[in-house]
C-alpha cells in the first residue's frame, strides 16, 4: 500500500493548524498514512478564510477534505 504524502514549507518548518476531515469526521495528521490512496474518491484543499472560520482555530492554516469511495 502506498502512503499519502504532501510537501509544504509551512508544514515542515512549524506546527501547522490544518484540519483534516475524512468523510466529515476529524482525523489526525498521523491517521493520513492509514488511508489507502486507492480508497480515496476525492480530496479538496480549502484556504478560503470564511469557510475556515466555521471550523475553529484548528483550521487556521487550511482544511483538507478527504472523501473515500463507499
Amino acid at each position: 500500500m502506498k502512503s499519502i504524502s504532501y510537501n509544504s514549507e509551512n508544514i515542515k518548518n512549524k506546527k501547522s493548524n490544518i484540519l483534516y476531515l475524512c468523510d466529515g469526521k476529524e482525523i489526525s495528521e498521523a491517521s493520513l498514512n492509514t488511508i489507502n490512496p486507492a480508497d480515496i474518491k476525492s480530496m479538496e484543499v480549502i484556504k478560503d478564510t470564511e469557510k475556515m472560520k466555521k471550523h475553529t482555530k484548528k483550521a487556521y492554516d487550511g482544511i483538507i477534505l478527504i472523501h473515500l469511495k463507499k
